[in-house]
């Protein structure tokens, strides 16, 4: 069996975690691509075409919130998708007839161009799922709440292997979907708004346990999931060897007590995916995430120096034993360059919980 390996990519704004999975699949959370109509601005499929990677065991959209979904057609066209997972809720019926059609009429009443582009893809994006797995093409379609196992399938036929999703639950999906549907008449004319962070309320979070090790990714998961994420699972539950950091280092993405949690066992590594626009990560939130990490990342230097945190200091991970492994095991991705301003933070572990870490392109420590 080979090893685990995590990829957060990010440029200042949206995220992507490709995954390598120790059977040698491969596997990818959310993605963002600056341009729709140039699949090769997309981060995600550079990377994946870097590894020679043909094919999907999953593609999972953690919530519908654009900076984690553009681009999510690149992938379904470019790729053999064998389980495409997504944010809870929503029937296929639902989501065609009340979800996808606030989001385009939300859109158009905005009369922001770039608004209704984003609209037009997620819904070009679930749309194709939907149609793939009606074709067979895609073997199974999830839909993401409470605590429910994923992969691999039958559940428990790799015991050194283990991914499941440990939030949204289903009262706040339920909430979620009470709010939106208020915000049409019977006629789907729009006739309220719902505030855009509300979307979070939706967000998957995921965790995969390789032998040892266990990797908690947090998609934009905010407060009142995790209270109930830290009230449903065992103590322990989520002690984790490295965290993807929720909703891009926000005040919002945590508890005062989740990440004590995190770090029960021993502190994690942790990987913050900056976004500019909303001057993310906060002061506050790195300073507290800090404190309890081993080492704490991020993808997006100048980003991050655009924010609040102008004073963290920055280095690459040091450790030419760590740098030579990680070459050697992702030669074509590293020889070929990132594309400029991207950073990636890569993590891999062996099943007994042992971390090599690598950051390029823009990504660094933060110290």
């Amino acid at each position: 069996m080979a090893d685990l390996s995590i990829h957060v990519l990010n440029a200042g704004v949206g995220e992507s975690v490709v995954i390598g999975l120790p059977n040698r699949k491969w596997g990818v959370i959310d993605c963002y691509a600056s341009n729709l109509a140039d699949p090769s601005s997309n981060p995600t499929m550079n990377f994946l075409r870097s590894q020679g990677v043909t094919e999907l065991e999953f593609l999972c959209l953690t919530h519908p919130h654009w900076d984690h979904y553009r681009g999510l057609s690149h992938l379904l066209r470019s790729f053999k998708i064998r389980y495409f997972w997504r944010f809870g809720g929503f029937s296929r019926h639902d989501l065609k007839r009340v979800f996808l059609r606030f989001l385009k009429v939300s859109a158009r009443a905005s009369e922001d161009r770039d608004l209704v582009e984003d609209a037009d893809e997620l819904t070009v994006s679930l749309s194709l799922a939907m149609r793939m797995k009606a074709k067979g093409e895609i073997s199974d379609l999830f839909l993401l709440s409470d605590v429910k196992p994923l992969y691999p399938l039958p559940i428990g036929v790799d015991k050194d292997l283990e991914i499941k999703s440990i939030a949204p639950w289903s009262n706040n999906i339920e909430r979620y979907q009470q709010d939106l549907a208020k915000c049409l008449d019977e006629h789907g004319r729009l006739v309220g708004k719902l505030d855009r962070q509300r979307h979070n309320d939706v967000s998957a979070a995921v965790s995969i346990r390789f032998g040892k090790a266990r990797v908690i990714l947090c998609g934009d998961v905010e407060v009142k999931n995790w209270i109930d994420t830290e009230a449903r699972l065992q103590r322990g539950g989520l002690g984790a060897k490295a965290v993807k950091v929720s909703h891009h280092g926000s005040t919002t993405g945590y508890t005062p007590t989740l990440w004590a949690q995190f770090a029960a066992a021993q502190k994690p590594y942790a990987v913050v995916t900056p976004f500019r626009r909303f001057g993310l990560p906060k002061k506050e939130a790195l300073e507290h995430i800090k404190a309890n990490t081993t080492v704490l990342m991020t993808t997006c230097r100048n980003a991050t120096l655009d924010g609040e945190a102008h004073n963290f200091h920055f280095s690459r991970p040091r450790g030419l034993r760590t740098q030579a492994f990680l070459r050697g095991r992702f030669k074509g991705w590293i020889d070929s360059e990132p594309p400029k301003n991207i950073g990636i933070c890569s993590m891999v572990f062996k099943k007994d919980g042992s971390c090599a870490h690598s950051c390029s392109g823009d990504a660094c420590e933060m110290t």
